[in-house]
Formats: C-alpha cells, sequence, structure tokens
C-alpha cells in the first residue's frame, strides 16, 4: 500500500510540476505576446508620426514657395509699371524742354513763363530720380 501510496504520490508530484511549467510557459508566451504587440504599437505611432510630420513640412514648403512665386509677380509687375511711369516721365521732359526751347525764342521777355517751366522741369527731374531710386531697389530686391 505504501508503494502505491508513493506512486500515486509521485504522480501527483509529476502532474503538479507539469501543470506549474505549462501555466509558467502560457504566462512566458502571454508576456513575450504583450512585449511583441507594445512594441508593434509604438513602431506603428512612431512611423504615422513620421509621416505626419514629413506632410506637414511638405505643405509648408509648398506654401511658402507660392508666396515667393506671389512677391516675384508683384515685383515684376511693379518694376514694369515703374519702367513706364519713368519712360512716360522722360518724354515729357524731352517735351517741356522743347517748349522752353521754343518758348525762350519767343518770349524773350517772358521771364515768368520760363520760371514756370523751369520749375515744372525742376519738378519732374526730381521725380524722375525719385522713380529711378525706386526702380533700382526694386531690380535690387527682384535679383535677392
Amino acid at each position: 500500500m505504501e508503494s502505491q501510496h508513493s506512486m500515486e504520490q509521485n504522480l501527483s508530484t509529476t502532474e503538479l510540476s507539469r501543470r506549474k511549467k505549462s501555466k509558467k510557459s502560457r504566462r512566458t508566451g502571454k508576456t513575450i505576446m504583450v512585449f511583441f504587440l507594445s512594441v508593434l504599437v509604438w513602431a506603428s505611432l512612431a512611423y504615422g508620426g513620421y509621416r505626419l510630420g514629413f506632410s506637414l513640412i511638405n505643405q509648408s514648403t509648398a506654401a511658402l514657395q507660392q508666396s515667393i512665386d506671389d512677391v516675384k509677380e508683384s515685383n515684376a509687375l511693379q518694376l514694369q509699371r515703374m519702367t513706364e511711369q519713368m519712360k512716360s516721365l522722360e518724354f515729357e521732359l524731352q517735351l517741356i524742354e522743347e517748349s522752353i526751347n521754343q518758348t525762350d525764342s519767343q518770349l524773350s521777355d517772358s521771364n515768368t513763363t520760363r520760371e514756370a517751366l523751369i520749375n515744372r522741369i525742376t519738378e519732374l527731374d526730381k521725380q524722375l530720380e525719385e522713380l529711378k531710386k525706386s526702380l533700382q531697389k526694386l531690380k535690387e530686391n527682384t535679383r535677392g
């Protein structure tokens, strides 16, 4: 009887040992699974963050390039307008100088007309210089 009892005890011990190992291996398997799932979640979040950042940078770059293009276009239009104004002023100056020359020969006695024309020429010269300075600044800004 004792041998039977000791055999039963050995079987129970072996069975208990097997059950403990089985539970331990299940716990280890669950721990490994949780670890890998955690790593997978973090890797997915990191990749998603990278893609989102990359997308935002591309959008910002495109918006910045569009702004630069708009400024260039605006500068080009202003440059063209100022160039046309300068040409118009130069033409007007030539007409006034011709008028002065004609008036000088015809109205040598009229100082009032001459002074008015000279004042007008002086004003137009100042405007022309200001336009030249503005044009030069625009050209420098367009190049820079």
